[in-house]
């Protein structure tokens, strides 16, 4: 589905930002809703999105579509995947908060994929006229679509500063739009992002990604352990407003050929299964890893969280303040882990 710019914003400058920002501030009370607990549904990766939404629902909050992306004209679409799951969801009147996550991931003209494309950033960035038809295009597809909230995730961004100043004030007039209309704000981070050098808007919430510390680039290991999630909650004091922390379920499996491939929990435990292994708790991460070798004589090794993995994590957060906790993703996850990880929620 393409959704077009119907712009009509003004040229917002620093003091109409500011005047705006002094209007909405009243508003937010009744407009934000509290972080809590937030969970990613994946437009490649559903099948079970909706069973586990449901299982949730008394400790689940807001729900983040993931996700809207560009075109090689630079205008935003919403995967047809994305807006069913949404959809049926909505239907079900779970009495959640839904938002629409939007990447810098970009079709290319040839068909060709970008992903991570901070190009596509300098390009609505850089230009007053190109970020408000920009601003304009997200607040359209929101209200036209039925979305309580945006998520903004741009990534690899990294050590770019003059793209990071862009960026932040792109987050800024965005804010003033979505809330001018009733809708809230996520803004996600990397482990990379560098949170203290810039000062962020207030009124967004704040998304950081405790994962990746190992992966699909990297040797055998844990998306997180703890010392990792405790670096990331200390670099998060400065960014103003409520903040959110966000655990990644499932996790990898590498060959000894080199290959790695990101697995969900379920498929785990299927391999667990079959190779009849039995998994070991890691101390500093709290993991499960386990080794086999199939059947062509290929040795692996595998690393993924469970329910128990998760509430470790999540217990670091608890204990450092009030902040949000927020699930990359629905779908694979055993229900075992599920109710674990909702009990906590509810009782915390």
């Amino acid at each position: 589905m393409n959704t077009g710019c119907k712009s009509n914003l003004s040229k917002n400058s620093p003091e109409e930002i500011s005047k705006a920002k002094d209007e909405v501030r009243q508003e937010i009370s009744s407009t934000e809703t509290v972080t809590g607990f937030t969970a990613w549904e994946a437009y490649w990766s559903n099948e079970t999105v909706v069973e586990e939404t449901v299982l949730l629902q008394e400790a689940l909050q807001n729900v983040v579509h993931f996700a809207a992306y560009f075109n090689a004209r630079n205008e935003l679409f919403i995967p047809d995947e994305t807006t069913r799951i949404f959809n049926e969801l909505k239907a079900k009147k779970l009495g959640m908060v839904h938002y629409l996550s939007i990447v810098n991931d970009k079709i290319n003209g040839d068909g060709s994929s970008s992903l991570k494309d901070t190009e596509v950033l300098y390009d609505i960035f850089s230009k007053e006229e190109s970020m408000n038809s920009h601003i304009e295009m997200i607040l359209d597809m929101a209200l036209t679509e039925g979305y309580d909230g945006i998520e903004i995730d741009y990534e690899a961004i990294r050590q770019d500063k003059k793209l990071w100043k862009l960026f932040i004030n792109f987050c800024e007039k965005l804010y003033v739009r979505l809330v001018e209309n009733q809708l809230s704000l996520r803004i996600v981070l990397e482990p990379s992002a560098p949170v203290d050098e810039f000062t962020f808007p207030e009124g967004p919430k704040y998304v950081m990604m405790c994962y990746n510390l190992y992966g699909s680039s990297s040797e055998p290991g844990p998306k997180a352990d703890k010392n990792f999630v405790k670096d990331l909650i200390k670099s998060m004091k400065e960014v103003p407003g409520e903040k959110s922390f966000a655990f990644a379920t499932g996790g990898f499996a590498w060959d000894e050929d080199g290959k790695v491939k990101a697995i969900t929990e379920a498929e785990a435990e299927a391999l667990r299964d079959e190779y009849s292994v039995a998994a070991i708790r890691d101390n500093n991460s709290s993991a499960l890893t386990f080794q086999y070798v199939d059947a062509a004589g290929t040795s692996h090794e595998v690393w993924y969280a469970d329910g128990k993995t998760l509430i470790t994590w999540m217990m670091l957060v608890k204990d450092a303040g009030d902040y949000g906790i927020s699930l990359w993703r629905l779908n694979g996850n055993q229900k075992e882990s599920l109710n674990i990880i909702k009990d906590w929620i509810m009782e915390n």
